[in-house]
């Protein structure tokens, strides 16, 4: 019974380390989302709205994975 308590133990543990791992993933993307979005709106060009879009796509893929959509 102890070794059954232990294994549920290092399982949440292993979900919890990789939650938090993700989170921190896309709390990178959003942060460069809010650069780009400053760099296209300062300089205005096809280089930097390419960029925004790119972001963007990488959001859009985290939060409907997130959402089950």
């Amino acid at each position: 019974m102890g070794n059954l308590i232990l294994l549920d133990v290092a399982r949440q543990k292993r979900q919890q380390l990789l939650q938090e791992s993700q989170d921190k993933e896309l709390d990178t993307v959003w942060e460069e989302l809010l650069f780009l979005a400053d760099e296209a709106w300062t300089w205005r060009d096809p280089e930097s709205l390419a960029a925004l879009r790119s972001c963007l796509e990488q959001i859009d893929v985290f939060v409907r994975q997130d959402w089950g959509t």
